[in-house]
């Protein structure tokens, strides 16, 4: 006979087939242990009088009016890889495979993922493999219309050793500074555009000094990865789980967003801008035509030009590192879930359509009004008590 695990199962080596299945491997089911007789079940520890925390995290559940709507008009949240291929199919499949296919060295890929076997890791780097991660999401415009389903895999932050690394996080542009610039742009009647940098963490190479990231693929991820290039094959363990080194940055990485921000900058910095010293996220270039302008929101940058000549110039010179870019051009875009409006000239309306749609069906709002105000706010209650 074959030997078994605790959960009942053998330990026959495999690897889940995404090609034959579009299920998810089923968890074993687990027993109930029957306790020995004489034993009783102790009390649960209370660590919120011990220590002022709470033993469990609250869980949060948003209320139908604040979920993101999926394909079909309903709203969900980000979901897990078994709920998306329960729920989408086809669809999920194709945005687990894209995103995959991002990770490997073959065609269309960054080379983030270096497989390696577990034996050929030293005992302090075992102790380094994260766990890894794959959610997929709906993405919306901001007036709430679907786009597309995304699948994104991440490393698990919250088990990361931040102690290890001086500097985790990188600035974004302020509020105030993104409304000055399109104030400016409507006044001068400047052309705008959003670039979208498809896979940006991507960009960034992991550092070989100092300590490595190693992740761990889970059985799922490990057979559309070598559905999608059989070479890896060799690296899948006895569980069918795979350990990789990563050869660039990945989501959930405590450093990808500082590496991303300071390569972006320096490109930036080389096509003549400058970073202003009020906003580090606000860079600006002067040239004989006028002033070009950049707001920097991570991946999401919104480029403000004095006409449409020199922002084309620039997306192409974006393009020559980043060939991945989604462009949006026109006198509405939406840009950090705002959507922007230059169509009177000298002007521009900032609105969020879905954002306020979701206050109100929250707070059971009907109707319109001219003011905040109730209507009795001049009623006067001839029965109360004077003021003085």
């Amino acid at each position: 006979r074959r030997p078994q695990d605790h959960h009942g199962g053998t330990n026959t080596p495999s690897v889940f087939d995404p090609e034959t299945s579009t299920r998810m491997p089923n968890k074993p089911e687990h027993t109930n242990h029957q306790r020995r007789p004489g034993l009783r079940r102790q009390a649960p520890v209370d660590y919120r009088g011990m220590t002022g925390k709470r033993n469990k995290r609250p869980r949060t559940v948003l209320a139908a009016h604040d979920r993101p709507r999926g394909l079909d008009g309903e709203r969900v949240l980000n979901i897990t890889v078994r709920d998306a291929l329960a729920r989408y199919g086809d669809k999920a499949m194709e945005g687990i495979r894209k995103e995959i296919t991002q990770m490997a060295d073959g065609e269309g890929g960054f080379n983030v993922l270096h497989p390696m076997n577990f034996s050929d890791l030293s005992d302090t780097d075992r102790k380094r493999v994260l766990p890894s991660h794959m959610f997929l999401k709906d993405k919306f415009d901001a007036a709430g219309n679907f786009e597309k389903l995304k699948a994104r895999l991440m490393t698990r932050k919250d088990t990361t050793e931040t102690v290890t690394y001086e500097q985790t996080f990188s600035p974004t542009v302020s509020s105030d500074s993104l409304k000055i610039m399109c104030a400016i742009a409507a006044r001068d009647g400047m052309t705008t555009a959003t670039v979208d940098f498809l896979g940006a963490f991507l960009n960034c190479v992991m550092p070989r000094e100092g300590p490595q990231t190693f992740i761990r693929l889970n059985k799922f991820l490990t057979g559309v990865m070598i559905s999608i290039d059989s070479r890896f094959a060799r690296f899948a363990g006895p569980s069918g789980t795979m350990i990789a080194r990563l050869n660039r940055a990945l989501y959930g990485c405590v450093v990808a967003a500082k590496h991303w921000y300071e390569l972006l900058r320096k490109t930036l910095e080389k096509l003549g801008f400058v970073r202003s010293p009020a906003d580090m996220c606000m860079f600006a270039r002067q040239d004989k035509v006028g002033t070009t302008m950049c707001s920097v929101h991570v991946d999401d940058v919104k480029v403000f030009a004095p006409n449409s000549a020199i922002r084309d110039a620039l997306i192409d010179d974006l393009k020559t590192q980043f060939p991945d870019l989604k462009i949006h051009i026109g006198p509405e875009l939406n840009y950090l879930g705002m959507t922007f409006n230059y169509r009177v000239p000298g002007e521009v309306t900032i609105e969020m359509p879905a954002f306020v749609e979701a206050l109100l069906a929250g707070s059971e709002t009907t109707g319109k009004s001219e003011t905040p105000a109730g209507n009795e706010l001049f009623d006067v209650d001839e029965s109360s008590e004077p003021l003085d």
